[in-house]
């Protein structure tokens, strides 16, 4: 296999912007700056809630993170940060953060384009170096995660190894190669001497009739998963961080965020917004989609583990719920309808 283009990387990240702004103007939930990184959507009911599930579990768990040691500094990297939003919502939120977005140097120098058109953004009182956003609280490093050796000079680019570290891959590690890739996450693992975390989102169900259609979709366009066949299942994605380092490993379906971590009044709440009458389809992406945190040092992170780990939670099965099997039960697909969800990566 040959390493995807990094300008077919970048346009999957620029689509998701998009389908991040189309979920915050209907109401899904509140981002100030998306705004600034994108440009007004209108994607369908079933990813507006896909796009929901993704960020609402996100912002919990890295919530938990920095909350777990209020008295302490805690670092949180982006990797493969494109045009996220995340770095600046923590920001916003807590005062003993300090960011690090990592990308593509052109993608990084578009977005810091964006960045300072906006006045959103004084508070960081950033200066822009070769192109980029420099800060006390904020900074973008050039990355390109095929060249470990750049990656191995991470604390050359500002990160500290004396910190409780957050890092997360929102599908960045997916498109590179196997070998390499398992050796980023292994050098992760013993990054910090303090506790850390490592989140990750990642596909399960290659030999589904919607993995099948879904992989080749991506391949098509460019952005091959690298890992999807390798690691696809929840078992095998467990095993490979454990494997690498981490102490302990937690990977659950997307649909766990809708199932268990919001509650009934939220539900109605996107239910009324979606109107989805049911999930037969709506269901069968975030249950291929799966979600992961593995940390080292887990003693210090109990409320996190307590929270993310599916074990603390009893199984409700009820037509309020998605099933955890859609999309796994036969090999029946409405193509048309993924089509129609996912046309922006149609060709």
């Amino acid at each position: 296999m040959i390493a995807n283009s990094p300008s077919e990387v970048v346009k999957t990240s620029h689509s998701v912007s998009h389908f991040k702004r189309s979920a915050v103007d209907k109401g899904y939930y509140k981002d100030d700056a998306i705004n600034v990184f994108s440009s007004p959507s209108d994607e369908s009911p079933s990813l507006d809630m896909f796009i929901y599930m993704r960020v609402t579990a996100l912002r919990s768990v890295i919530a938990l993170f920095v909350e777990s040691f209020p008295n302490q500094t805690v670092q949180f990297v982006n990797l493969g940060a494109g045009l996220d939003t995340l770095s600046f919502w923590l920001l916003s939120k807590y005062n003993n953060v300090l960011c690090f977005d990592l990308d593509f140097d052109t993608h990084l120098i578009y977005k810091a384009q964006l960045l300072t058109k906006s006045n959103e953004f004084s508070f960081l009182n950033y200066k822009i170096i070769n192109g980029l956003v420099h800060s006390d609280k904020y900074t973008m490093v050039p990355m390109n995660f095929e060249d470990l050796e750049s990656v191995y000079k991470l604390e050359e680019k500002g990160l500290s190894r004396e910190l409780p570290t957050v890092f997360l891959s929102e599908f960045c590690l997916t498109y590179v190669q196997n070998d390499v890739s398992d050796k980023v996450i292994k050098f992760l693992s013993s990054f910090s001497s303090k506790p850390s975390a490592y989140i990750f989102l990642d596909y399960i169900g290659s030999w589904t009739a919607f993995g099948r259609w879904y992989s080749k979709l991506f391949e098509d366009f460019g952005a091959e998963f690298k890992s999807f066949k390798k690691y696809d299942t929840i078992e095998k994605h467990t095993k490979r961080y454990k494997e690498l380092g981490w102490d302990h490993v937690m990977v659950n379906p997307m649909s766990f965020t809708y199932n268990e971590l919001i509650d009934e009044e939220e539900r109605m709440r996107l239910k009324k917004l979606s109107k989805l009458e049911n999930y037969d389809y709506f269901g069968v992406l975030p249950n291929h989609t799966v979600i992961g945190v593995a940390v080292t040092q887990k003693e210090k992170l109990s409320n996190l583990i307590q929270f993310y780990d599916m074990s603390n939670y009893k199984s409700k099965e009820t037509s309020k719920l998605i099933p955890y099997d859609l999309g796994f039960r036969n090999d029946e697909l409405d193509v048309e309808y993924f089509k129609k969800m996912l046309h922006s990566f149609v060709i």
